[in-house]
């Protein structure tokens, strides 16, 4: 973030040394760069309504599992699902990945080895 911070206030090119432009990017996105402006405006007419509906259908719920209600703890329990989804599915995800076998480790993902019994580190 620092890096970026610091690009920010130069006129950084691909294959051209950067010029130091001081504030004058941020003086052109904000007063004379049309996408600017049209893109904050994209960004509240999704943004404000998707946090209403979020807003309403989270106060929506609470009320209904503040109440004692038939069902009330099966609900809550398929409510906690993807809090206990995510964690389990990065476990699995580590765990293929450092897998001996066919893990980063074990190589045989990059290079299998046929009938010469030897990987010569690129793929055939």
């Amino acid at each position: 973030m620092v890096y970026s911070l610091g690009v920010s206030f130069t006129n950084t090119r691909l294959g051209r040394p950067p010029a130091f432009t001081g504030l004058a990017n941020y003086g052109e996105a904000l007063f004379s760069d049309h996408r600017f402006w049209s893109s904050v405006l994209i960004t509240f007419k999704v943004g404000a309504p998707a946090s209403v509906l979020e807003f309403a259908i989270g106060l929506l719920l609470a009320t209904l599992l503040n109440r004692n209600i038939r069902g009330r703890i099966v609900f809550m329990s398929f409510l906690s699902l993807p809090v206990m989804i995510a964690p389990a599915v990065a476990w699995l995800t580590w765990r293929m990945l450092y897998a001996p076998k066919y893990g980063i480790e074990g190589g045989e993902v990059i290079c299998e080895k046929r009938t010469s019994g030897s990987c010569s580190g690129s793929p055939s």
